[in-house]
């Protein structure tokens, strides 16, 4: 958050009364603590905080809930564009293969890494399929490099790739 001091930060209040409850008993609650930083607290207490129940907007995007998933105040974001809507799905999706499946298994298989029970993630990823009309492409998953190769990436020297997730968007220029 030091690198972007104007930021506002959207959070589900769901998702900081359950961190401040899992920090009172942490071995109970061990689960709750292991998606989220530990200095959540700290990082939050430095930024302009915003909470919210359920859906919300924070500029172009539409915020939207994923209850008891990956965390307890999960959620995602999608924007929409002239292409049809991205779906910037945070730690609900770490791969495509999560709303894809592979060839082994048809359908979404779910996250690695949940806290919430598995039939809510499976509901959220058939709601995250609904919202791109069945284009699982337009769901970014942050943590799969498939990302670089589906769009138009560039790669800087230190290893920063940048995607134009839209014909709109424009690539930077490298550095020489």
């Amino acid at each position: 958050m030091a690198e972007f001091p104007g930021a506002e930060v959207v959070l589900q209040e769901t998702e900081l009364v359950r961190h401040k409850a899992a920090l009172r008993e942490p071995e109970r609650l061990a689960a709750e603590l292991r998606a989220t930083d530990p200095d959540l607290l700290d990082v939050l207490s430095r930024c302009r905080l915003r909470l919210v129940s359920g859906a919300a907007t924070a500029g172009p995007l539409t915020l939207r809930p994923a209850f008891d998933t990956h965390t307890a105040g999960s959620q995602y974001a999608v924007l929409d564009t002239p292409d049809g809507p991205l779906v910037f799905a945070g730690d609900n999706v770490s791969a495509y293969e999560n709303v894809e499946g592979s060839a082994v298994r048809k359908g979404p298989i779910p996250v690695g890494s949940l806290n919430g029970p598995v039939p809510n993630w499976l509901a959220l990823a058939d709601d995250l399929i609904a919202v791109v009309a069945r284009d699982t492409s337009r769901i970014i998953p942050f943590h799969d490099d498939e990302v670089w190769h589906r769009y138009p990436t560039i790669t800087f020297p230190d290893g920063l790739r940048v995607a134009a997730l839209t014909p709109a968007t424009p690539l930077p220029r490298p550095p020489h």
